[in-house]
């Protein structure tokens, strides 16, 4: 990452760290550790957020190889399974790697080699860079309500979740002694998580919640 390279380098700095912020150090492809930060339309003067990918070094490298990319192991993949590469793909539809990346997350790259309806995706998100699947969609998909889905991420276990969202709860002391969780709580009476643990603490949360069905 040279800065002479760059145009308003600051600004691609600031994005930069946001992004990698975002997906959580995450490489949006593979999901493994990642510090590198790729323009998604090869244009480096772009330093919009929804143009910065955060990517692996390995993922990073196929993004910008030009010798012989069929021999990594990540192309030879996207040849068994759409039969052609990710160079193929460029040069017969154009656009660039991350184009291709990117709808083969969505799940939307065989329709769209195939020359079915495509409907472009709305504009990238932090969940969609760092998931794959934006957070309106999880919401449709998985139910519940965006603050759950945005604790989640904040704390960490979203990733875990959607390996297998539709998986049981763990049940909790919370779930055991009360039937609800405490997001449950916050999501039908309102107020702060901290209520209702210093209500637990002092013995008083069943009382309370009896009295506020």
């Amino acid at each position: 990452m040279a800065k002479a390279t760059y145009k308003d380098y600051h600004i691609f700095v600031k994005n930069r760290i946001s992004a990698l912020q975002d997906a959580e150090c995450r490489c949006i492809i593979c999901n493994k550790d990642a510090d590198c930060v790729h323009h998604a339309d090869m244009d480096k003067a772009n330093h919009e957020p929804e143009n910065l990918l955060v990517l692996c070094n390995g993922c990073h490298r196929i993004m910008h190889k030009e010798d012989d990319p069929e021999k990594t192991r990540a192309i030879t993949r996207y040849e068994r399974v759409y039969g052609m590469s990710i160079k193929k793909m460029v040069a017969k539809f154009g656009g660039s790697r991350s184009r291709y990346y990117l709808l083969h997350r969505q799940g939307l790259l065989k329709a769209f080699l195939a020359g079915d309806t495509y409907q472009p995706p709305p504009q990238s998100s932090k969940y969609f860079r760092a998931y794959g699947v934006h957070l309106s969609d999880m919401i449709k998909l998985y139910g519940g309500s965006a603050n759950r889905y945005k604790a989640m991420h904040d704390n960490g276990s979203l990733v875990d979740f959607m390996k297998n969202p539709f998986r049981e709860p763990k049940k909790t002391k919370f779930t055991t002694l009360y039937g609800l969780t405490l997001q449950q709580m916050v999501n039908k009476h309102g107020k702060h998580h901290y209520f209702y643990r210093n209500l637990h603490l002092d013995g008083k949360l069943g009382k309370w919640l009896e009295n506020h069905k």
